[in-house]
């Protein structure tokens, strides 16, 4: 393992049989890469090209000026998040792909990729593959994503999304900020964010304990008995059955007739906003 702190040369070239190496933060513009290498770590420079070698298996390049990046056969772990992508291209093996913050308009996912974070790119469309279980692609300009059955936490906030497909193993779901306006989730959901959309209904599932649906169009809202946090805050609820596990609820700007407020906050010990309610 080589670190490198405080190096003054913008040229770097690793030669002989060093496998490991950190030069993150040292203004370097160039860096030649020896066979052996398995390790690099060259973000926060000012690199505008990356010829990979072939033993490379993970790369954290992020807060550079690339470009363009192509990723060889045995790389498994990409961090090129904060450059000037316009292209990359993946190879058959990558498990984990972090390329947020870049200017890319496509994305060609391989078969074995299971972590994607792509937020604050260009993208228009994301065909997702059955290994992936972790994708934030918040911030981009999607109006659909594939449906996956291995999906277990999606991030999609801020996109134009106008329908969304629940996979039976999502557990977690942010899609905040889009266009939709009826949500179907799944029986093993906990958390949901859906805040800023257009939804009319919501059907809770049982397990669901965290629930965000702030600024939408429902009139009603059905809890199941396990939930414990819920934002539903700007809507047009008229009525609201508090079930006995809620701890914490946010409901203002709507017209809920509440009046057994104290002996809610008495025995549950609920957290809520008194001046939303009528007597």
């Amino acid at each position: 393992m080589l670190t490198l702190f405080g190096f003054s040369q913008k040229s770097l070239t690793i030669q002989g049989n060093l496998e490991n190496l950190i030069c993150n933060n040292n203004g370097i513009n160039r860096i030649t890469l020896n066979h052996n290498l398995r390790y690099l770590n060259c973000s926060g420079n000012y690199i505008t090209q990356l010829d990979l070698n072939e033993k490379l298996e993970k790369l954290i390049c992020s807060e550079n000026f690339l470009t363009s990046l192509v990723a060889n056969e045995n790389l498994v772990h990409l961090n090129c998040s904060d450059n000037n992508l316009i292209h990359l291209i993946l190879n058959e093996n990558l498990k984990v792909l972090r390329c947020s913050d870049n200017s890319l308009t496509r994305l060609l996912l391989n078969y074995q990729l299971e972590t994607l974070s792509c937020p604050r790119n260009l993208l228009t469309d994301l065909d997702l593959n059955r290994k992936l279980k972790y994708l934030d692609c918040s911030e981009n300009l999607l109006e659909s994503i594939s449906s996956n059955l291995e999906l277990v936490e999606l991030s999609c906030n801020d996109n134009n999304l106008q329908n969304l497909r629940f996979s039976r193993n999502l557990q977690t779901v942010l899609c905040g900020d889009n266009l939709l306006s009826e949500i179907f989730p799944n029986e093993n959901l906990k958390e949901l964010h859906c805040e800023n959309n257009k939804i009319t209904a919501l059907t809770v599932n049982t397990d669901l304990l965290f629930l965000v649906c702030s600024n939408n169009k429902m009139t009603s809202l059905k809890l199941n008995e396990k939930i414990t946090f819920v934002e539903c805050e700007d809507n047009l609820l008229s009525t609201l059955m508090i079930p006995e596990s809620m701890r914490t609820l946010k409901c203002e700007n709507n017209d809920l007739p509440f009046t057994n407020l104290d002996e809610y906050h008495e025995k549950r010990n609920l957290h809520f906003c008194k001046s939303i309610f009528k007597n």
